[in-house]
């Protein structure tokens, strides 16, 4: 469950972490909210979504009036049905090519063969 944290942003590093005033806590983006933090969020107030992993997935800059503005999210790419079955048949070949590449038919390798597609189709669909 996501947990939110809201501060005055008091440092922006160049890898998108946020500290907020009167912490020593950093909170870090995870990769596709990189594109949401920029330098001028220093003294301004913003409300972070904090997914399980401990990384922020959505930032919100308060105003003034201490309302939200709309919400600034990370989109997930839209892909069709069809260009998901060639990413997801793509990604299991190349990482069945690779276990095959080690010269090993061992069963139990179909759990890390599965793994590796997974990750190859979250790279070739990220944002």
């Amino acid at each position: 469950m996501a947990e939110t944290k809201r501060g005055v942003v008091q440092v922006v590093a160049k890898t998108g972490g946020i500290l907020f005033r009167g912490s020593e806590v950093w909170h870090n983006p995870t990769q596709e909210a990189k594109k949401l933090v920029t330098p001028d969020l220093k003294g301004k107030e913003v409300t972070l979504s904090v997914n399980e992993a401990g990384y922020f997935d959505d930032l919100r800059v308060t105003p003034q009036g201490g309302q939200l503005e709309a919400a600034t999210s990370v989109s997930k790419p839209q892909v069709s049905r069809q260009d998901l079955i060639i990413v997801r048949e793509v990604s299991a070949k190349v990482a069945g090519e690779v276990f095959n590449g080690c010269g090993s038919q061992e069963p139990q390798l179909a759990g890390l063969i599965t793994g590796l597609a997974e990750k190859i189709e979250r790279w070739i669909l990220r944002p």
